[in-house]
């Protein structure tokens, strides 16, 4: 029974979830899934390998960032003197590199009340 699960299943299968919450309520959650075969374990593979930790910090890296620029954006439509959210300019990508990976983010500019940009 052992013999035949080792070769077509995975012993361990891992489940890492980040989450965050803004001051406006957003909740961002990212889940991150690796598993384990047999033939490491049989190897004496244990604990996480170095590609399992890029895997998982890009994942969260990725999470983080998109999770802050998004909140960024939000924030800088709120407008200082009536406190509503300002119409959209236009919606910039912007390429962002980081120690763990490289990400494309969609910001958004907003529209002063006086008609200029920020």
């Amino acid at each position: 029974m052992i013999a035949s699960m080792k070769e077509t299943t995975m012993a361990v299968e891992w489940t890492i979830t980040i989450e965050g919450k803004n001051e406006f309520g957003d909740i961002c959650r990212k889940e991150v899934r690796f598993d384990k075969r047999w033939e490491r374990l049989f190897d004496g593979d244990l604990g996480l390998s170095i590609e399992d930790g890029k895997k998982i910090m890009e994942a969260l890296q990725n999470a983080v960032v998109n999770h802050e620029a998004e909140t960024y954006s939000l924030y800088r439509r709120v407008c200082p003197d009536c406190h509503t959210f300002r119409a959209v300019k236009d919606c910039t990508t912007r390429r962002i590199r980081t120690v763990f990976c490289r990400l494309a983010l969609k910001l958004e500019n907003a529209v002063v009340s006086a008609g200029f940009g920020i």
